[in-house]
């Protein structure tokens, strides 16, 4: 009966240790819980939590900016275009000048410059 008592009594210690580590693992629980609601509360701690949010915009905004970039690109490509475009157009405007005055001349070469007739 000896060896009975000693098994019985070894499984209620033993029983007893898991419950009181049962027990010191919800007290350390609960006061994790404590403090974590403690540093929710907190004004850090929310301005962390929104930040997500705040990194959805910024890039929802870069996406949106993009597009614009070539967009820009293209009128930037256009304007220089448009600007070689208007070079041609004084040289050729420059050219009728010339030839207008050479016409002239051939012409009427007594009236050229004189403001009066």
């Amino acid at each position: 009966m000896s060896g009975y008592f000693v098994g019985l009594s070894l499984i209620v210690a033993a029983l007893a240790v898991f419950l009181t580590g049962l027990v010191m693992l919800g007290i350390r629980a609960f006061a994790l819980m404590k403090r974590v609601k403690a540093m929710s509360a907190k004004p850090a701690f929310r301005a962390a939590a929104a930040l997500p949010v705040h990194f959805e915009r910024i890039d929802r905004s870069i996406q949106r900016l993009s597009p614009m970039r070539a967009r820009f690109d293209e009128v930037a490509r256009l304007l220089a275009v448009a600007s070689a475009n208007a070079a041609g157009l004084l040289v050729d405007i420059d050219l009728v000048a010339s030839a207008t005055e050479d016409l002239l001349d051939a012409v009427a070469p007594s009236l050229r410059g004189v403001a009066s007739i």
